[in-house]
């Protein structure tokens, strides 16, 4: 996913917060991947962070936009979600993912992550019109 994609998750209102789970190589725990942005660094590129991290990077003044994983997307919309599949019809294209919920709001993408990501964008956007 870009970082123009996990921006536009994060002005959707996707949480931003890491999680507890254990990666890596060595089993290391973090919380999980963001875009650094700090101050007098300029965009620092994609980086893997614990809680302790997270909070005093934010602490310093450091913008941080998570990379969500497919499954923290799906997670953000369980019950919206309600077809998922990537597609062989070439008119549509070949290799796109589409991710659907309430059978009317489709979205497509090259990866399952950014198709569940615009549809993330898509709703969250439908419902702050909708209220």
């Amino acid at each position: 996913m870009n970082y123009e994609l996990a921006k536009q998750l994060k002005d959707a209102g996707f949480p931003q917060e890491p999680k507890d789970k254990f990666i890596g190589y060595n089993n290391e725990f973090t919380g999980g991947k963001y875009v650094l942005i700090g101050k007098g660094i300029g965009e620092g590129g994609e980086t893997y962070l614990m809680k302790r991290e997270h909070r005093e990077f934010k602490e310093r003044g450091d913008t941080l936009t998570k990379i969500p994983s497919l499954s923290e997307l799906i997670e953000a919309i369980p019950s919206f979600l309600n077809l998922f599949q990537q597609l062989n019809d070439e008119a549509i294209g070949a290799g796109q993912w589409q991710a659907q919920a309430q059978l009317t709001e489709i979205t497509h993408g090259k990866t399952p992550e950014e198709a569940v990501a615009k549809l993330y964008i898509k709703l969250n956007d439908k419902n702050r019109r909708d209220t």
